[in-house]
């Protein structure tokens, strides 16, 4: 079985040394190796050039390395190979620190205190919220919203879930789907959108959206 291995990572030679690792018995390559393409089998990659997809006429499954998948879907040259999302705990853990220095920088009012910085003002102590005066809403409970969502609960904070379909296995948090999508607006304090970018998802958050948010 034939391998290519493509990504944009800065630790894109660890990406690759623990696929070789994983798989001795498989041949993995490179776009620097002198192969052909149209012997490839399987396609682990992150922002695959076009011209390079193209070439990978007899792909029977792609893996994308990222949360998205259209880096995949956007391209001319996808003739629908099966994908499959590869789960990475790290890149959960920094989406998870990323979604909670947002919260933090509203829930602490930290832009009032960075423009008074700015113009070298001195602001009094401002009244904030605790942890479990806020509810925020996962829009997108697959596993990476899952994950977020179990590490918000962990810090106290109030915790429910958007998801097209009901759930197939247990959630630690309420789960709200397509027909109670205005019930889970109207709840959120914050929502954090963890949808994949794809033509079903595209202005999904429109102006309509936002204004059933509470104000």
């Amino acid at each position: 079985m034939n391998i290519l291995f493509y990504c944009t990572f800065p630790n894109q030679k660890i990406w690759i040394q623990s696929i070789k690792k994983k798989f001795k018995r498989e041949k993995v390559h490179t776009i620097k190796d002198n192969i052909n393409f149209q012997d490839i089998d399987i396609a682990i990659v992150w922002n695959l050039p076009n011209k390079i997809l193209s070439q990978l006429t007899n792909l029977k499954i792609i893996f994308s390395l990222g949360a998205g998948v259209d880096h995949i879907l956007n391209l001319s040259g996808y003739k629908g190979t099966p994908i499959v999302r590869i789960k990475d705990p790290n890149m959960a853990t920094r989406m998870s620190n990323h979604v909670l220095s947002q919260i933090l920088y509203y829930q602490l009012k930290l832009t009032l205190f960075q423009k008074a910085q700015q113009s070298k003002k001195w602001l009094e102590e401002k009244e904030t919220l605790l942890n479990n005066e806020i509810k925020v809403g996962i829009l997108g409970t697959g596993f990476l919203g899952t994950f977020i969502g179990k590490y918000l609960q962990q810090l106290n904070y109030k915790v429910i879930g958007f998801k097209n379909s009901p759930a197939k296995s247990k959630i630690s948090f309420p789960i709200y789907t397509k027909r109670k999508i205005n019930n889970f607006i109207k709840e959120c304090d914050i929502i954090v959108s963890i949808l994949p970018s794809t033509s079903k998802t595209n202005n999904f958050i429109n102006h309509s959206f936002l204004n059933k948010m509470k104000k």
